[in-house]
């Protein structure tokens, strides 16, 4: 049960349901097993019992403890917590498969190359997009905010001066933002303002969105102009490449070492026993 609770912890949910979280979670603690049990048969972890994992962590903070009464210098954490420690013992065998799995593999500049053409579109530069944003927060009448918003698309597709309706507007303002998309922020706008970023991806100048909900607004954004970018140069972008490619043989060894795996979950315990055999 506890081996399953920190496993679990790595998982990344795929799905809002809790029965859908929970499946993510089993198969992310099985998947774990199945890479440690590879990891102790390539030679890079010792052991993947438990037990073991819980030795290993008191001899860690001992060495630890040890190195801080001495004044050495210590990397990471002064003591490891389970799951901290967990984390980082997955990590590191993560990592060495991956090297393993980069060593059995073509990354010659041919092979580099063209894998590069193969994904052109991935290393595509972000289009600059400037915009015009109506955002008004949703309060507690989220009916009248939501009418609003529509009345104001709807005079925006006609045509209608839309800075005059919304001073106009008697209620709390809309507000107008001048804004502008590029290669520089889109990672930051994917992480907190994604349905911005979609909606105006999706926009040829002139074109209004439809009414959404972002950072508990509801928005509606014009593209006023857009400059397509280009293709990143292979030159700039060969060790992301290589990334990519390591990444795919490494997936693609672990998906099959998790299809050839015998697997027994104990239901009651929510843990997990996990074994495979080469086919």
């Amino acid at each position: 049960m506890e081996e399953y609770g920190l496993a679990r912890r790595l998982s990344t949910p795929q799905t809002g349901s809790q029965e859908g979280r929970k499946a993510d979670e089993l198969e992310t603690a099985i998947q774990v097993k199945v890479l440690q049990l590879e990891g102790v048969k390539q030679g890079l972890l010792a052991s993947a019992s438990f037990a073991d994992f819980h030795a290993q962590l008191d001899k860690e903070n001992e060495r630890r403890a040890q190195a801080a009464e001495q004044k050495a210098v210590i990397y990471g954490p002064k003591r490891f917590s389970d799951q901290t420690f967990y984390a980082d013992e997955f990590a590191q065998l993560e990592n060495g498969l991956k090297r393993m799995a980069a060593q059995t593999m073509d990354t010659s500049e041919e092979a580099l190359q063209l894998a590069y053409q193969r994904d052109l579109a991935a290393y595509t530069i972000q289009p600059t997009i400037r915009l015009k944003v109506w955002k008004l927060p949703i309060s507690s009448e989220a009916g009248s905010d939501l009418k609003r918003m529509q009345a104001l698309h709807k005079e925006a597709v006609s045509g209608a001066k839309l800075e005059v309706s919304v001073n106009a507007a008697e209620a709390a303002p809309i507000q107008v933002i001048d804004e502008m998309i590029t290669e520089e922020n889109k990672r930051s706008l994917l992480k907190y303002r994604e349905a911005v970023f979609e909606q105006a991806n999706r926009l040829h100048p002139g074109e209004y969105s439809p009414i959404f909900v972002d950072q508990s607004s509801y928005v509606m954004v014009y593209c006023d102009s857009r400059l397509e970018e280009g293709v990143k140069a292979f030159a700039k972008v060969r060790d992301e490449v290589y990334r990519k490619l390591v990444d795919q043989k490494f997936q693609s060894h672990w998906d099959q070492l998790r299809a050839a795996a015998d697997v027994q979950v104990n239901a009651a315990e929510l843990g997990s026993q996990a074994t495979f055999t080469e086919r």
